[in-house]
């Protein structure tokens, strides 16, 4: 079905001025005008659509100036091999340095290589990760066992260990001073896991 414009219409940002043509691909096409004032001769059925609602420098000019978290958008340097506007954008810290608009948007870029490496260093990623692991763990295994955070960064600390005991009908977990771990690693190597250490997983052998 062909898309046909009424001319005189306002469509977002465009206004329909007159038909241009037919292009090679069958699409009737309209000279339009956006309000800032640029001509441009764009497909009925783009328009109709709203895949096309503004002129490129209307939507140059809505990022310039602002925020996307650590970035303040300084100003347009064109466009990349993807057809991707790249903007100069100041970092909180000061540096500059060229985004695509479309990953400020989306918050795929948030700040700088500099300051984004420094939060992740200062991030403490390592109890959490033992925590939840630990919890897979005795999921796995049919055990109903949680670890608060604090023990976990015991774990983590190495001043903590698992310790697993065979009872009668099931398997018992628990946790030991490092001191007493030491003592039943000595005994039985299988049964006693340091998190801070590298080594399998516990789990005595049949």
């Amino acid at each position: 079905m062909k898309t046909i414009l009424e001319i005189g219409r306002e469509y977002h940002c465009w206004t329909v001025l007159r038909f241009d043509r037919v292009d090679e691909r069958r699409r009737r096409r309209y000279w339009c005008q956006c309000q800032c004032g640029a001509e441009k001769s764009l497909a009925a059925s783009a328009v109709a659509a709203g895949r096309t609602k503004q002129c490129t420098k209307c939507k140059r000019s809505k990022l310039k100036g602002r925020h996307f978290y650590q970035w303040e958008v300084l100003e347009p340097l064109g466009v990349d091999a993807h057809h991707h506007t790249i903007w100069l954008c100041r970092c909180q810290c000061g540096k500059e340095c060229t985004v695509s608009g479309g990953n400020l948007i989306k918050g795929a870029s948030r700040c700088c290589f500099d300051c984004g490496h420094k939060k992740k260093m200062q991030t403490k990623v390592i109890p959490e990760v033992w925590w939840y692991k630990t919890i897979r763990q005795a999921e796995a295994r049919d055990i109903s066992w949680e670890i608060s955070e604090e023990q976990a960064q015991l774990l983590e600390s190495g001043r903590l260990a698992i310790v697993e005991r065979p009872e009668p009908g099931a398997i018992e977990h628990s946790l030991v001073p490092s001191e007493t771990a030491e003592k039943i690693l000595a005994l039985s190597p299988k049964s006693v896991r340091f998190f801070n250490r590298r080594g399998p997983p516990i789990g005595f052998s049949s």
